[in-house]
């Protein structure tokens, strides 16, 4: 989704939403009612992955681009977030994040921050020595421990 916003009556109106007040010719109850939708659906996606993991799926944004790193490109490598730190940088929505972090299971959270920490206090070694095995190996446990497979 593009960044761009634009304010309205109803707050900020994404780029998203402009689009469908164009072309479907939508008003304010109809965004507000999408937004509405949208929100609900993300608080059941959520709630289904915690019960399996005990984390949001999403979280493991934070750790896919592991996934890509080269010899070239591992100088580029920057350190992990915290799950919590992860949650309230990619939702913009203060009820959604606290929703989020309140139904994750809280052995999970401190799983995925000790994975971050050692992630990050290992990161200076991991680049100097260009250690791809290492980035691939936290890459793994990260999966393993975020989307369980």
């Amino acid at each position: 989704m593009d960044t761009e916003q634009r304010s309205g009556s109803i707050g900020v109106i994404t780029p998203d939403e402009e689009l469908m007040i164009r072309k479907k010719g939508w008003g304010e109850q109809e965004i507000l009612g999408w937004r509405k939708e949208k929100k609900e659906k993300r608080k059941a996606e959520v709630e289904h992955t915690v019960q399996l993991t005990g984390l949001d799926h999403d979280s493991f944004n934070g750790w896919v681009s592991l996934y890509y790193v080269t010899a070239e490109g591992i100088s580029g490598l920057t350190p992990r977030l915290t799950y919590e730190e992860y949650v309230r940088s990619t939702n913009k929505d203060p009820e959604l994040i606290e929703f989020i972090l309140r139904v994750s299971r809280p052995e999970a959270v401190n799983a995925f921050d000790d994975l971050a920490d050692e992630f990050n206090k290992d990161l200076d070694r991991i680049k100097r020595d260009k250690d791809l095995v290492a980035v691939k190996n936290f890459f793994e446990r990260a999966q393993l421990l975020i989307k369980g497979k």
